[in-house]
């Protein structure tokens, strides 16, 4: 399986950026792009020139319609509960914060994740460091 990896774009990172300060985001690194999750669950990033947001089914259907894509960032693996933003929507401040908020608030929905423990106690076999199903 290839990695279709396309390195983020600094813009766009300033754009989301800019749009998620204050939103208690929590900003992480996830396919070496920025991204922001809430409760530990992943709602959004930038990859490549675009802006990768987690939405519910009808959402998705919708943001594609309108000229967004499945997000398939390793080659023939749809992350199906994600889509890749139109390029007129992250240009349109308005509009990247209604999709970003569709996203937030369908993540705020979903069960918290537990923290994970550092690799560093997992290899050293600290008590109470093993994973869960829901970590891998």
């Amino acid at each position: 399986m290839l990695l279709a990896r396309k390195e983020p774009s600094p813009e766009v990172a300033a754009i989301l950026d800019g749009a998620l300060a204050g939103s208690g985001a929590v900003r992480c690194v996830m396919f070496s792009c920025p991204s922001y999750s809430i409760g530990g669950n992943l709602f959004a990033g930038v990859y490549g020139e675009s802006v990768f947001v987690r939405l519910s089914d009808t959402d998705r259907a919708a943001i594609i319609s309108e000229g967004g894509r499945p997000f398939e960032p390793l080659e023939g693996r749809t992350l199906r509960m994600y889509a890749l933003l139109p390029p007129t929507v992250v240009a349109d401040g308005e509009m990247l914060a209604l999709w970003l908020g569709r996203s937030m608030d369908f993540v705020r929905g979903l069960p918290k994740r537990p923290r994970r423990r550092s690799r560093i106690a997992l290899s050293q076999g600290e008590e109470g460091a093993e994973r869960d199903s829901s970590e891998i």
